[in-house]
């Protein structure tokens, strides 16, 4: 079992270089982060069923990752990583979540899978939502709490019990 790309650190080459942002978009750059299960193998112990098998690869869609001309920077960067970590963290958390699952059956373990992907979706969404809202890191312009964001997002990562609720 495994979980990769969780300690990816990410480069500019990741993200298509575009002339002007995109319609209504007011950020200079984003990257666009997903995750891939493989190998995903169910086992059966009596009546209960569990994960026995199962690896989650994490990376960068450059399709869906771009950065406007002359505004590559390293802050801009820093910011951009500070998305792809905190998915990252809520990954591992639903990664450990699917390993702790117990079922009666192939359906309720599939169903519970589900149930907890889209309540770790949703709770990635928001806290990247709030990584980028005016009052906190307001895309990467607000220096300090950028900084804040970058020191609790790297202390969560080293901690292997570090989850989505341990940031700001």
């Amino acid at each position: 079992m495994a979980l990769s790309g969780f300690n990816h650190r990410i480069t500019w080459t990741e993200f298509r270089l575009i002339a002007e942002k995109p319609p209504g978009e007011i950020e200079n750059a984003q990257i666009s982060c997903e995750s891939s299960n493989s190998h995903l193998a169910p086992s059966r112990h009596g009546g209960i069923v569990t994960i026995a098998q199962l690896d989650i690869r994490i990376y960068v869609d450059i399709a869906k990752s771009w950065v406007v001309e002359g505004q590559p920077s390293d802050v801009l960067l820093r910011h951009e990583q500070g998305h792809f970590d905190i998915l990252a963290i809520g990954i591992r958390e639903f990664y450990n979540g699917l390993l702790s699952i117990t079922a009666s059956s192939i359906q309720d373990l599939q169903s519970r899978m589900n149930d907890l992907q889209v309540a770790k979706r949703k709770k990635t969404k928001n806290i990247n939502d709030r990584y980028d809202s005016a009052d906190q890191t307001d895309h990467g312009k607000n220096a300090g709490t950028q900084q804040l964001w970058e020191a609790r997002i790297n202390a969560t990562k080293l901690n292997p019990n570090g989850i989505l609720d341990n940031l700001p």
